[in-house]
């Protein structure tokens, strides 16, 4: 099968069909040879990832010359046979052309157009014979690169993107961190960041999970770094009780285990809570038939977006608190479990922009933005103008109530 596209800025909808039906060739036709060479490369690398040997080929036309665009298709279907034009994307006068080679090429021409927001196939020549699929998923990484970016892994980039492990005792274990989060919220941070700043400070290595320290030696180092001690033994017990810390022991000098590794950066990282809660609770959610709501879900993901054209020294960098795939739509999703200011929903809107293009959903999960000003009327005010969903409160949500939230990032 070969698929005609009419090259558009969108890479989601240049790339549509390739991912969707792995067809033999795509060749895309427009008007800019630099930026078709420029987003084949880029396409081919997904490709490749993906095992798929679609061959992706140009033709360039002249825009706004209706004839020229509608001489070329005739040439591509006299040399092809049956082809099938996908209409997601590309001008109006590209569209008239394919209107005039279906009149002159009845049988030959199959015409559809996906309707990425809600994951159908459009039959567009009227002959009940539109494509289909089963298959609308695409990974984080993969929206990622077609856009022209990178995830970073590699923890000699500095910032990166972890790789957790998401089994099923860890999501427990993830709610059982929440329930006491959630008593309260700043109390939580700070002292987890107490931690945090005692296995820095101390420089404790990262593969240890027992913790040892005398509280005067911590409470006097810390203050001469200008950051206040506050680790309240009560909290301790209540870890220690939902076997989250093991072997506590609380005197002039504190010890305990983290239960794992994953449980030590839960415990030494302030707002790592909320982010896990979150990608743990959309990857459990599932459709009437027994398939995932979000196929790929992914957290603290660092992403290098201009990697290709820029000198290493100046490339840009974003880190995304949550990015989740339903079908073809990106939910990009800001956790904060503490103060909000409009700086973050400029990154999130920005990042959404470059990765989600106008199909990108936007979420700033704030749990304590009623409490964090006189600035809380005006955050929610610019969200709106970016259209950017707000979700509060999450400490009175039960976790049905979070997951009927949740469940409806990817249609607002």
């Amino acid at each position: 099968m070969t698929v005609i596209e009419f090259f558009d800025k969108n890479p989601l909808e240049n790339m549509a069909s390739a991912l969707l039906f792995a067809p033999d060739k795509v060749i895309f036709i427009g008007d800019s040879r630099k930026q078709m060479q420029a987003a084949i490369e880029q396409y081919n690398t997904v490709l490749e990832k993906r095992g798929q040997n679609t061959l992706l080929s140009y033709k360039s036309v002249t825009k706004n010359n209706l004839q020229e665009i509608v001489s070329k298709l005739t040439e591509l279907i006299e040399e092809h046979g049956e082809l099938v034009f996908d209409l997601t994307g590309g001008k109006d006068l590209y569209l008239v052309a394919v209107g005039i080679v279906m009149e002159r090429f009845r049988g030959r021409v199959q015409c559809h157009r996906i309707n990425i927001p809600y994951n159908r196939i459009l039959d567009c020549d009227g002959d009940g014979k539109a494509l289909t699929t089963d298959n609308y998923a695409i990974t984080v990484q993969e929206n990622i690169a077609l856009c022209g970016g990178e995830i970073i892994q590699s923890k000699r980039e500095g910032g990166y993107t972890y790789d957790w492990d998401f089994s099923e005792e860890f999501c427990r274990d993830v709610e059982k961190l929440w329930s006491i989060c959630k008593k309260n919220e700043r109390s939580w941070n700070h002292q987890i960041s107490t931690l945090a700043a005692i296995t820095r400070y101390f420089r404790q290595p990262e593969n240890t999970l027992t913790l040892t320290f005398e509280r005067a030696k911590v409470t006097s180092t810390l203050a001469a770094q200008g950051f206040r001690f506050y680790l309240s033994d009560s909290l301790l017990q209540e870890l220690e009780a939902k076997g989250l810390i093991l072997d506590l022991k609380t005197e002039d000098t504190v010890s305990f285990t983290f239960k794992n590794p994953q449980i030590k950066k839960c415990l030494t990282t302030a707002g790592q809570v909320l982010e896990l809660l979150i990608a743990t609770r959309m990857r459990s959610l599932m459709k009437e038939d027994g398939t995932p709501v979000y196929q790929d879900v992914r957290t603290g993901v660092v992403i290098d977006w201009d990697r290709i054209d820029a000198p290493e020294e100046v490339r840009t960098q974003n880190e995304v608190d949550v990015i989740a795939m339903c079908g073809l739509i990106p939910v990009f999703i800001s956790c904060k479990n503490g103060t909000v200011d409009t700086g973050e929903l400029y990154k999130l809107n920005t990042v959404a922009q470059i990765f989600g293009q106008h199909y990108g959903k936007k979420v700033l999960i704030a749990s304590d933005l009623d409490l964090s000003g006189d600035n809380a009327r005006y955050i929610r005010a610019r969200a709106d103008d970016m259209d950017i969903k707000i979700v509060t409160d999450l400490s009175e949500l039960s976790i049905e109530d979070l997951d009927r939230v949740l469940r409806s990032f990817w249609t607002k």
